[in-house]
């Protein structure tokens, strides 16, 4: 991942080359940095109910993303919820199991970046006081299965161009706006 690189690599030479193919990419494809960085959260195979699904032969077991802190892992078959990744039954394939369970482990842990990365994502556009025009908003929110669910538990604010009106407003499954009570 080139954004770790930029970051974490010991090397500064490393590091150095990274930024440069940062660079590089944001202008081949015309993106400013808060952009890049909207566009690189990985979506890490949630459904847009935010959901994923293991197959372990005999059970299905369920990720949701409950929020940004919170996974939940629910066997489908007996509605038995764990907090880790649970261990292949006897009556499991063995080996999807394993497998399924590796996965969904890398998951987990893949997400509790991500969900760091995305809590500090947010809380410096809204420091910063960022702005999107609506299509963009959508393209970035909208359009990737992380960040919609994400941005439908967040209050926005929206401002009319034209009128200068200003409202706070709540994202809708449906992609539309409704004001809070």
């Amino acid at each position: 991942h080139v954004q770790k690189l930029e970051t974490d690599a010991y090397a500064e030479d490393v590091r150095e080359h990274a930024r440069r193919a940062i660079m590089t990419y944001r202008k081949n494809h015309g993106l400013d940095q808060q952009s890049f960085h909207l566009r690189a959260i990985p979506d890490h195979g949630f459904d847009k109910r935010g959901t994923r699904r293991f197959d372990y032969g005999e059970r299905t077991i369920e990720l949701r993303m409950q929020s940004l802190e919170e996974l939940v892992i629910t066997d489908l078959s007996s509605g038995q919820t764990y907090v880790h990744p649970p261990a292949p039954l006897a009556t499991d394939n063995l080996e999807k199991a394993t497998a399924s369970r590796r996965d969904l482990k890398n998951v987990i842990d893949a997400f509790e970046l991500t969900s760091q990365k995305l809590s500090g994502l947010f809380e410096e556009m809204m420091v910063r006081g960022f702005h999107h025009d609506l299509e963009r908003w959508r393209e970035h929110y909208h359009g990737h299965t992380l960040l919609d669910l994400v941005s439908r538990r967040l209050l926005w604010l929206i401002e009319d161009q034209t009128t200068g009106e200003r409202r706070v407003v709540l994202p809708t499954e449906d992609q539309t706006f409704m004001q809070p009570d």
